[in-house]
Protein backbone atom coordinates (compact mmCIF):
# COMPACT_ATOMS: atom_id res chain seq x y z
CA UNK A 1 0.00 0.00 0.00
CA UNK A 2 1.59 3.30 -1.07
CA UNK A 3 0.87 6.31 1.06
CA UNK A 4 2.36 9.31 -0.72
CA UNK A 5 4.30 12.03 1.10
CA UNK A 6 4.09 12.40 4.86
CA UNK A 7 5.40 14.82 7.45
CA UNK A 8 7.10 12.68 10.09
CA UNK A 9 7.27 13.98 13.65
CA UNK A 10 8.23 12.73 17.09
CA UNK A 11 5.96 12.95 20.14
CA UNK A 12 6.79 11.39 23.51
CA UNK A 13 9.38 9.06 22.00
CA UNK A 14 7.13 7.73 19.21
CA UNK A 15 7.19 8.55 15.52
CA UNK A 16 3.96 9.75 13.95
CA UNK A 17 3.16 10.87 10.40
CA UNK A 18 0.45 12.94 8.75
CA UNK A 19 -0.16 13.48 5.03
CA UNK A 20 2.06 16.41 4.07
CA UNK A 21 -0.59 17.89 1.78
CA UNK A 22 -2.97 18.23 4.76
CA UNK A 23 -0.52 20.32 6.83
CA UNK A 24 -1.37 24.00 6.43
CA UNK A 25 1.35 25.40 8.68
CA UNK A 26 4.11 24.28 11.07
CA UNK A 27 4.79 26.43 14.14
CA UNK A 28 8.00 25.70 16.04
CA UNK A 29 7.48 26.90 19.59
CA UNK A 30 10.72 25.55 21.07
CA UNK A 31 9.56 22.73 23.35
CA UNK A 32 6.42 22.04 21.29
CA UNK A 33 5.90 22.05 17.54
CA UNK A 34 2.33 22.68 16.39
CA UNK A 35 1.11 21.21 13.12
CA UNK A 36 -1.89 23.10 11.80
CA UNK A 37 -4.09 20.83 9.71
CA UNK A 38 -7.16 21.68 7.65
CA UNK A 39 -9.50 21.69 10.66
CA UNK A 40 -7.39 20.79 13.69
CA UNK A 41 -4.07 21.43 15.40
CA UNK A 42 -1.81 18.67 16.68
CA UNK A 43 1.39 18.88 18.68
CA UNK A 44 4.68 17.06 18.51
CA UNK A 45 8.10 17.42 20.08
CA UNK A 46 9.80 18.05 16.74
CA UNK A 47 9.48 17.45 13.00
CA UNK A 48 11.84 14.72 11.84
CA UNK A 49 11.30 14.95 8.08
CA UNK A 50 9.20 17.38 6.10
CA UNK A 51 8.01 15.27 3.18
CA UNK A 52 8.72 11.58 3.12
CA UNK A 53 7.13 8.89 0.93
CA UNK A 54 6.02 6.00 3.15
CA UNK A 55 4.89 2.48 2.35
CA UNK A 56 1.80 1.94 4.50
CA UNK A 57 0.65 -1.27 6.16
CA UNK A 58 -2.81 -1.85 7.57
CA UNK A 59 -3.13 -2.02 11.33
CA UNK A 60 -4.18 -5.59 12.09
CA UNK A 61 -6.88 -6.61 14.55
CA UNK A 62 -4.40 -7.39 17.33
CA UNK A 63 -2.66 -4.01 17.09
CA UNK A 64 -5.82 -2.01 16.56
CA UNK A 65 -6.66 -2.57 20.24
CA UNK A 66 -3.34 -1.00 21.25
CA UNK A 67 -3.29 2.19 19.16
CA UNK A 68 -5.49 5.21 19.78
CA UNK A 69 -8.45 6.06 17.57
CA UNK A 70 -7.53 8.22 14.59
CA UNK A 71 -4.56 6.06 13.62
CA UNK A 72 -4.70 5.10 9.96
CA UNK A 73 -1.79 2.75 9.20
CA UNK A 74 1.73 1.71 10.12
CA UNK A 75 4.97 2.40 8.28
CA UNK A 76 8.72 2.23 8.83
CA UNK A 77 10.99 5.29 8.70
CA UNK A 78 14.75 4.95 9.20
CA UNK A 79 14.21 1.51 10.77
CA UNK A 80 11.68 2.82 13.32
CA UNK A 81 7.94 2.15 13.37
CA UNK A 82 5.69 5.06 12.45
CA UNK A 83 1.98 5.46 13.14
CA UNK A 84 0.20 7.44 10.44
CA UNK A 85 -2.85 9.41 11.49
CA UNK A 86 -6.15 10.39 9.95
CA UNK A 87 -5.79 14.17 9.48
CA UNK A 88 -9.56 14.57 9.59
CA UNK A 89 -9.80 12.95 13.04
CA UNK A 90 -6.38 12.90 14.74
CA UNK A 91 -5.88 10.96 17.97
CA UNK A 92 -6.72 12.94 21.10
CA UNK A 93 -3.21 12.31 22.47
CA UNK A 94 -1.82 14.51 19.66
CA UNK A 95 -4.35 17.34 19.81
CA UNK A 96 -2.97 20.73 20.78
CA UNK A 97 -3.27 21.58 24.45
CA UNK A 98 -3.84 25.26 23.68
CA UNK A 99 -7.07 26.12 21.89
CA UNK A 100 -7.33 27.50 18.38
CA UNK A 101 -8.66 30.77 19.74
CA UNK A 102 -5.07 31.91 20.37
CA UNK A 103 -4.07 31.64 16.75
CA UNK A 104 -7.38 31.84 14.94
CA UNK A 105 -7.89 29.41 12.11
CA UNK A 106 -5.41 26.55 11.75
Amino acid sequence: MSGGSYLVFRKDGCLWAVQAARVVRVEDGGEVTRLCLDKDVIEGDRVVRGSEPLALHQIGAALSRLVPGGCAALAVFQEEPVITIDPGAPPSCLRATRGLEEGGRP
